[in-house]
């Protein structure tokens, strides 16, 4: 996800929080959590 903030339209802030565990998952690298339905 990207949050990205704009002020007078302009961007002054921008946050990046990739989601490496979902990746991983994906990928077959780690098991998902239990809890968490896999998505095919």
């Amino acid at each position: 996800m990207v949050f990205t903030r704009i002020d007078d339209g302009k961007i002054v802030e921008r946050w990046v929080q990739p989601d490496t565990l979902g990746m991983l998952a994906q990928l077959g690298i780690v098991s998902p959590p239990s809890d968490v339905p896999v998505q095919s």
